[in-house]
């Protein structure tokens, strides 16, 4: 796929670990924005059967799992190289929203990645849970294609991820302090029935260390999202009971 994007800005001498955990901390907020949107939305009250007179259609996640748990190890050690502790996000309502980031830097290559869980009940008013799922991944993919603070946004649509997948690369600047700095991101939104998996991943490099690739960001951000999708539907497919979060034995 071809990629429009911006030339990596020049590089900031002395930059180390305290403006990466700066940039986290940027990172961090845009994270929760994303993480509180439509809280409000999402009711979590089981819905009656669909067959009454009336009722709302029947939704097939009825209760979500925390974010931080539907990763693996293995890929939080491949996707963040030397990630600290996760760092769950606050949810008005955890039967409705969670998110986790997790953020690392290994040797002046900086890594975050944030994912949010969504889920929607079907309400008589509002319309379908599946239905109102979309319109919210409609939404959240508008957030990017709309922040004029993005430069040359790519979409796809990856294919054999949940029902529906958009993709969309892009770079944008940060800002700490007096210093700026370009990164690479990619947001994969996913929905799977009445549930929205956001994917937030992003990367860049201090000192002499360069820009990641498209590509890399890309396959990144890709890989997280068919592992959460498969263990949100695992968890569906076993009434919601508790598993291990994915790791490789």
């Amino acid at each position: 796929m071809d990629r429009n994007v911006r030339p990596l800005a020049g590089s900031l001498r002395g930059a180390g670990p305290a403006l990466a955990a700066a940039v986290a901390a940027v990172l961090l907020l845009g994270a929760c924005s994303s993480d509180s949107a439509g809280d409000s939305d999402a009711g979590t009250d089981d819905a009656p059967a669909a067959d009454e007179p009336g009722a709302p259609e029947e939704v097939r996640y009825a209760e979500l799992p925390n974010a931080c748990e539907t990763l693996g190890d293995d890929t939080i050690d491949e996707v963040v190289p030397e990630a600290g502790e996760e760092k769950e996000l606050p949810s008005a309502d955890v039967a409705a929203t969670s998110a986790c980031i997790w953020s690392g830097l290994d040797g002046y290559d900086f890594r975050s990645l944030t994912v949010t869980l969504k889920r929607f009940d079907s309400d008589p008013a509002l319309g379908g849970g599946d239905a109102r799922a979309e319109t919210f991944l409609q939404a959240q993919t508008a957030e990017i294609a709309d922040d004029p603070a993005v430069e040359d946004a790519v979409e796809s649509t990856p294919e054999g991820i949940g029902d529906q997948a958009v993709g969309l690369a892009f770079t944008s600047e940060k800002t700490s302090g007096d210093s700026e700095r370009d990164f690479r991101q990619q947001r994969m939104v996913v929905r799977t029935a009445n549930a929205v998996v956001t994917v937030d991943y992003a990367g860049t490099g201090f000192e002499d260390a360069d820009l990641p690739s498209a590509d890399a960001i890309e396959e990144g951000a890709e890989r997280v999202a068919s592992e959460v999708v498969a263990y949100l539907e695992s968890q569906a497919a076993n009434g919601g009971a508790d598993e291990e979060s994915g790791e490789d034995d």
